[in-house]
């Protein structure tokens, strides 16, 4: 699943910078792509021993946006978020509304991007410079595409520090939310 994810990811890449990535906008249950996230990830996360926990606030149980694309943007993210995460930390998983948007957040608990990187980590192939030895680096490919999808969808992908340490991927978009 992975690394069907991945080629898929590659290929949008790809296709993003030439045409645009297509959207294709129904009604979405959050919490349905919340227990899939959960199930994708529930070996990775007892490998790693780090819990991920999902909120989906009242107000935004189902939204109108591209399935396919929310998925894939929360799998990336919560991939990179346990890569960078302790053992015995926690991913969060988060839906909020803000304003007339809606906001899903990544939050883990690792030792964060320097502000440095914070915007160049969402350009393809780049990856964190990170010291640490333990920290598996990715492809730069899962966050280009995020930015692609975000883009897609008439949104903006952004990363911020958490208070406490780690860091809060955040994906806003329009979308109706009921």
């Amino acid at each position: 699943d992975f690394m069907l994810l991945m080629l898929n990811d590659l290929l949008d890449v790809g296709q993003a910078s030439q045409v645009g990535l297509k959207t294709e906008i129904t009604v979405v249950d959050l919490n349905i792509i919340f227990e899939k996230i959960k199930k994708l990830f529930a070996g990775r996360s007892r490998s790693l021993n780090v819990e991920l926990v999902t909120r989906v606030a009242a107000n935004c149980k189902t939204v109108r946006t591209d399935q396919n694309l929310i998925y894939r943007v929360c799998a990336n993210l919560i991939a990179n978020a346990m890569k960078a995460s302790t053992q015995g930390g926690k991913v969060e998983l988060e839906v909020i509304r803000h304003e007339d948007k809606f906001r899903i957040m990544v939050l883990d608990n690792g030792h964060g991007v320097p502000d440095s990187e914070k915007l160049k980590i969402f350009e393809k192939y780049e990856t964190t410079r990170r010291k640490e030895a333990t920290l598996e680096t990715g492809t730069g490919i899962g966050l280009a595409f995020c930015r692609a999808a975000a883009k897609a969808l008439n949104g903006r992908i952004w990363v911020e520090d958490r208070e406490g340490g780690g860091s809060r991927f955040i994906l806003e978009t329009p979308g109706t939310i009921g």
